[in-house]
């Protein structure tokens, strides 16, 4: 994950790996607390745990509060928010999940079945 200036100063890029990268536009007014949020967090997965480890001493270097590495079935994660009070994950997956449907032709029935297990 690298993290560098966009075009203007008020939009740095964030890279996640594979020629993707998203711009963080500054100037959108925050949300009043009655308003209804729609999303809850975005969630950025890494590569390796160097990339892990490295955005989390760089975030903590930059004065950037996040929260304890949290272990996961799956591997491990973290959690921040960006300047805007958008709740931002980095994770690292070193273990399938067996309740992912990542990769999954035909997700319904797995759907369907974990929703009459929570009935």
């Amino acid at each position: 994950m690298i993290f560098h200036q966009g075009t203007s100063a008020s939009r740095p890029n964030v890279e996640i790996g594979g020629g993707n990268a998203f711009a963080v536009f500054d100037g959108a007014e925050l949300p009043k607390a009655s308003e209804r949020q729609h999303v809850n967090h975005l969630a950025l997965p890494v590569d390796t745990p160097e990339e892990f480890d490295a955005a989390y001493q760089r975030l903590k270097d930059h004065g950037v509060a996040v929260t304890e590495i949290i272990e996961r079935g799956y591997g491990k994660t973290f959690y921040f928010n960006d300047p805007n009070g958008i709740r931002l994950q980095i994770e690292l997956k070193t273990k399938e999940d067996v309740d992912s449907l990542e990769g999954d032709p035909d997700p319904v029935p797995y759907v369907h079945a974990l929703l009459q297990r929570a009935w």
